[in-house]
């Protein structure tokens, strides 16, 4: 049963401790309770995507016959920010890192070079960031979550490793992504902490490496992947680490 009450000094210090963690000491404190979006050109970046997967589908039909072919994915990120990650606080505290889960869809179009090798551009939503958990000696939960969206735009080297129908392939290649949204959440026990605004704080893009496999089923694949940042989500304050993105990504498609 979670205690109720006041939380105690060794809470206040180990939450506050998860906040400058997570958001840094730049900018200014907004009331209590408020949740902090970045919007900033949320809506231009959603339409130039959904125009960009909706080119990927439909170039398949266009003048490259066989040798081009187009589909959709849908599945989700396990992420985290592993430069956050800690595991004393003050006081005697724990703080746990965790992975938080995300929402990852979007088009993908493959260029086939030979009867092994392709070339496969994609156009992806991507939720990002990280969970921590602290409790104290009362105990008093805190608890703090990091939401960072992302329209990504993978551009991989796709090997097939077996023939069809039943069709292996590993993936490889460099991604970017454009930042679209972001908010920070900090709670004591029930009680939400001030929050920082952090839209100056995270760069607008940034780039990464995938990585993975999968097997095709005729029109159906499954597909695993791994995504490591290659390029920080923020300018850390002297002492800090660099904070970079990673993604375990499960992920189910259909090919036309």
């Amino acid at each position: 049963m979670v205690k109720r009450g006041r939380p105690t000094a060794t809470a206040e210090r180990l939450g506050d401790l998860i906040r400058r963690r997570l958001i840094g000491e730049v900018q200014p404190v907004v009331p209590s309770g408020v949740l902090i979006r970045r919007e900033n050109s949320k809506s231009f970046l959603a339409r130039r995507f959904c125009v960009v997967a909706l080119l990927l589908i439909t170039s398949s039909r266009l003048g490259i016959g066989q040798r081009l072919e187009a589909g959709v994915k849908v599945g989700a990120n396990a992420a985290r920010l592993p430069a956050l990650e800690t595991h004393e606080g003050p006081g005697g505290a724990e703080v746990d890192s965790g992975l938080r889960l995300g929402l990852l869809a979007g088009a993908f179009v493959a260029a086939n070079l030979n009867r092994y090798l392709a070339i496969q551009p994609e156009a992806l939503f991507s939720r990002k960031g990280t969970r921590l958990e602290g409790h104290t000696e009362d105990p008093f939960p805190v608890e703090a979550s990091v939401r960072l969206d992302y329209i990504e735009v993978p551009v991989l080297v796709r090997l097939s490793i077996s023939r069809r129908p039943r069709a292996a392939y590993l993936i490889a290649g460099p991604a970017v992504g454009f930042s679209v949204g972001t908010d920070v959440r900090v709670q004591i026990s029930a009680r939400s902490l001030p929050e920082r605004d952090i839209s100056e704080e995270i760069k607008n893009t940034e780039v990464s490496f995938v990585l993975g496999g999968g097997v095709q089923l005729r029109h159906l694949l499954v597909e695993g992947r791994y995504t490591q940042g290659l390029t920080k989500i923020r300018d850390q304050s002297p002492g800090q680490k660099a904070a970079r993105n990673m993604a375990l990504s499960l992920i189910a498609g259909f090919r036309f």
